[in-house]
């Protein structure tokens, strides 16, 4: 809407409308909204615990395009766009796995930037 200086974000797909053909809007949580031909398509987000948005639009764009490549419905790339972004948020299968204080000296040698960083020492240990 910054971009366009319109009040929604259904102006702002219209006044977009008239500079291209298509014109793809991503909400995060809310979905995504997209105009063709005249058309406009809304589909929800899909629910999930977000972790990290980092990359998230690119997953969606990656999931749009693989169905549109395909000749998929609008509708259906902006679903598959929304799958590929809600799912690149979430927690791994396995969780976080915070960095923790390595167990030995002989751990520290092998990774002294790990060792700096947590262990607070600048110097490469020696063994145990």
């Amino acid at each position: 809407m910054q971009l366009t200086g319109a009040a929604t974000v259904e102006q702002a797909l219209a006044r977009l409308a008239e500079l291209t053909p298509l014109v793809i809007v991503k909400r995060g949580a809310e979905g995504a909204i997209a105009g063709l031909d005249g058309g406009v398509v809304q589909v929800p987000a899909i629910p999930v615990e977000v972790v990290d948005t980092t990359g998230a639009g690119d997953c969606f764009n990656a999931g749009f395009l693989y169905g549109y490549l395909r000749g998929a419905s609008l509708e259906t790339c902006l679903r598959a766009g929304n799958i590929c972004g809600g799912l690149s948020t979430r927690p791994s299968e396995a969780g976080p796995r915070p960095l923790r204080r390595p167990r030995s000296r002989n751990t520290c040698a092998a990774i002294p930037r790990v060792c700096r960083s947590h262990c607070g020492e600048s110097e490469q240990h020696s063994p145990l």
